[in-house]
């Protein structure tokens, strides 16, 4: 998976990893690949596109 750098490109991501960490989120699905998906994980948050979403509820599903 990615790496947890602790550090965000954009301020106005903010709000979204805050609400993610406050509701203790597993994911983050987003499709902003300038800001959020380099961080790859959040204080243990994985933050991943909607394709990788279906590719894992996929993969859940066949387990």
């Amino acid at each position: 998976m990615g790496k947890d750098t602790g550090q965000r490109n954009d301020a106005d991501d903010d709000h979204v990893i805050a609400a993610a960490v406050a509701a203790h989120a597993d994911l983050i699905v987003t499709g902003d690949c300038k800001h959020l998906l380099p961080i790859g994980t959040h204080q243990g948050i994985a933050i991943v596109t909607a394709r990788e979403l279906v590719d894992r509820l996929d993969a859940r599903s066949k387990t």
